[in-house]
């Protein structure tokens, strides 16, 4: 039993179950090397590629599931359908798919049934997947989605019911985020996509104004779907109203206009932060109260969010809280994967047969690609075998001068959009303005965006105060503070953290190790841990964007595998 699940919108891609077990996670911008892929031709490609590097004939796939395909869920019949019973529908079979949709570019079998997931309950199926959670509630919000913006789940017996009433209680990403295009430092050249996380990050230099918040819950709570997702796509200014208080808000307001140089423009993202968390944080307890649910599920583009995920993580009466590492689109594929498996097996959407580490493996997304000849790089290969001890202990010392060392383990890489220690890029969490030489030498963005801290689990209370811990980098944190000035460079300036905690050596040893080392050099087992990508780009996943990441940068060198690669001849 062979099930393929293809995701068609913005951060397309695949992931295949073969009998009962998830295989393989591909997000299509790790093969293409672009951001934000999508569309039927790049997820069709990917799906190729995947099914190739498992050594699966295509005509053995026994069913393929897709979300987001011609607006299809938008539909109110279909809609009620797959927020049924039953989460998929079918739609034809891959020799209609190909005749009236376009679903070319695989060698499927022609009498291969295709289905329809809905994108939301995707989401869901995604997560708690990796969760293992029989028993939950979830919330589902997101950017825009595609029949709704939020929704709620309560998860029970193997059965999903969802909460109708809870639809578009709020509606929230896409106004956070399009809010960015109105800060000069962001603007247009920002993609829709990666305003959120840019927004994210200023709050924290802003003073909540108590009547702006007010304001904004308020707004949040518009919940007309029609007119909140009619924006996309056009050259309007559709939330002047929005962000409209006197004296804050501007004659003449237009995208591009307000800059972080003003204390009432930070003012504004801070108090729409602190808004988004309180809406966030009342509804969580009623639904835990409807449903009689003590854990929780948080899906959607919306729980990259991780000063909501602190805060909802510290709830009294909140027992468990997961958020997948791939919350936003890049798990829908997984989603719709996992819900085929299901309606062909019979197995709950929890797979209670594969173990909970197995499914919470974070590392289980595209193999390292080798598409560019390295012969010309030959003079600066040095040996570090990565099962050796003196290789880490090599790398510690690099760190702990300042070195800035690119981590490429050309295994299976990280799952989501944030860099778990397999496509990462390391630096000394302490070294004197190590934030700033990053962000302006090689990340080349803005000077507010945080970086993140890895340490190990047995270290994680020394350092940092987190309601639990958390392998993702999803959950945030605050740093003790007898240790912030220790640790500058992953200290955001309201003293927070976004943390990820390795649970185990096995998980990445080579990472492990590494932190190991760095705690007998330095005293203090924390790393500077960020995503190895140039600007707009997605991490690094090809030796030719390795290539071109250390041609056009000041990185000092990448440890990749087995040997080090120096930007200079060693």
């Amino acid at each position: 039993m062979i099930v393929l699940g293809l995701h068609f919108g913005h951060d397309c891609g695949c992931a295949v179950f073969r009998d009962g077990h998830l295989e393989l996670v591909v997000e299509a911008e790790r093969v293409f090397d672009v951001k934000h892929p999508g569309g039927v031709e790049p997820a069709l490609h990917v799906a190729a590629v995947a099914l190739s590097w498992l050594d699966i004939d295509p005509g053995a796939v026994s069913a393929v599931f897709v979300t987001d395909h011609k607006g299809l869920d938008r539909d109110p019949a279909v809609q009620a359908e797959l927020h049924g019973g039953r989460l998929a529908k079918r739609i034809g079979d891959m020799g209609e798919a190909r005749a009236h949709w376009g679903l070319n570019g695989i060698d499927l079998a022609a009498d291969c049934p295709v289905y329809l997931v809905c994108h939301s309950v995707a989401h869901f199926a995604g997560g708690v997947y990796m969760a293992g959670y029989d028993s939950c509630c979830s919330l589902v919000y997101d950017g825009y989605g595609t029949c709704c913006g939020t929704m709620a789940y309560d998860y029970r017996d193997g059965r999903l019911r969802c909460l109708e009433p809870w639809r578009d209680t709020f509606l929230i990403g896409l106004r956070y985020s399009m809010f960015g295009a109105y800060l000069r430092e962001i603007g247009e050249k920002t993609d829709l996509l990666d305003m959120a996380g840019k927004v994210m990050g200023l709050h924290a230099y802003g003073k909540i104004d108590p009547a702006l918040t007010d304001h904004f819950k308020a707004a949040f709570r518009r919940t007309d779907y029609h007119e909140y997702f009619s924006v996309l796509g056009k050259n309007v200014h559709p939330y002047e109203d929005f962000i409209r208080m006197s004296p804050w808000h501007p004659p003449g307001l237009s995208f591009g206009y307000l800059t972080t140089d003003d204390p009432g423009h930070l003012a504004i993202v801070a108090s729409m932060q602190e808004a988004m968390c309180q809406v966030v944080e009342e509804a969580v307890p009623r639904l835990l109260e409807e449903t009689g649910q003590r854990a929780l599920l948080v899906s959607g583009g919306c729980g990259l969010n991780i000063v909501v995920n602190d805060r909802l993580a510290r709830l009294p009466g909140l027992t468990d809280l997961f958020v997948p590492p791939n919350c936003d689109d890049r798990g829908l594929a997984l989603g719709a994967a996992v819900i085929g498996d299901s309606a062909l097996t019979g197995e709950p959407l929890h797979h209670p047969r594969t173990p909970v580490p197995v499914k919470r493996n974070p590392y289980q997304g595209a193999p390292f690609i080798v598409d560019a000849d390295l012969d010309a790089w030959a003079g600066r290969w040095t040996p570090l075998p990565a099962r050796d001890p003196a290789s880490a202990e090599w790398v510690a010392a690099a760190l702990a001068e300042g070195r800035i060392v690119g981590l490429l383990v050309p295994e299976r890489g990280e799952v989501g959009p944030r860099a778990l220690g397999r496509r990462s890029l390391l630096a000394s969490a302490g070294y004197p303005g190590m934030k700033d030489i990053i962000n302006t030498r090689i990340k080349r963005r803005e000077w507010w965006r945080p970086f993140a801290p890895v340490c190990r689990a047995e270290d994680i209370d020394t350092y940092f105060d987190v309601p639990r811990p958390d392998p993702y980098m999803i959950l945030g944190g605050v740093v003790r503070h007898d240790y912030r000035e220790a640790l500058a460079a992953v200290t955001h300036v309201d003293g927070t953290a976004r943390v990820q905690c390795l649970t185990d050596r096995g998980t990445n040893p080579v990472l492990w190790d590494l932190l190991e080392a760095t705690k007998r050099r330095t005293g203090i087992g924390v790393l500077l841990n960020t995503s190895f990508n140039l600007g707009g780009r997605p991490m690094v996943n090809t030796t030719k964007a390795m290539l071109e990441f250390i041609e056009r940068t000041e990185i000092d060198g990448v440890w990749h595998g087995d040997a080090y690669l120096t930007r200079g001849i060693s």
